[in-house]
């Protein structure tokens, strides 16, 4: 029996387990970062094709909304 196969006949018996969910959950998780990264990263370019000075004032400002990035604050907020 695969897998797969056990997996379905578990969850049709009600017999899962948490890392079963858990591992789902992380798939699913995984697969929408792939999703977004392939669906967005070709938007920068055609931009800049369409149109390059519209393109130069959105790096300008991403730039500018970096530098004024409190690290510190940041890192309290990523522990917290």
């Amino acid at each position: 029996m695969s897998g797969w196969t056990h997996y379905v006949n578990a969850a049709r018996y009600g017999q899962t387990k948490w890392y079963h969910w858990a591992g789902g959950f992380w798939l699913i998780f995984i697969g929408w970062i792939i999703a977004q990264t392939l669906v967005t990263t070709p938007i920068m370019p055609m931009i800049a094709k369409a149109d390059p000075e519209l393109a130069a004032q959105i790096n300008q400002s991403t730039l500018a909304m970096l530098e004024n990035i409190d690290h510190t604050r940041l890192l309290k907020f990523g522990l917290g």
